[in-house]
């Protein structure tokens, strides 16, 4: 009984820790995304201004 209750909670422990794992990574993607698309998509007439200075570089 006791070392069923361990090994349940070491699990549970576990797949906490992966889940914040993978949380934090999805935030930190989210993050990097947000800063390469927020150039992109900033406003439609920035992104007309980006399309004409740099040239297909910015091309969505």
């Amino acid at each position: 009984m006791t070392t069923n209750m361990i090994l349940e909670l070491y699990q549970r422990l576990t797949s906490f820790i992966i889940f914040k794992m993978i949380l934090i990574l999805l935030i930190k993607m989210k993050q990097t995304i947000i800063c390469i698309h927020g150039i992109h998509f900033h406003s439609t007439v920035d992104l007309s201004v980006y399309k004409s200075r740099d040239g297909p570089m910015f091309e969505v």
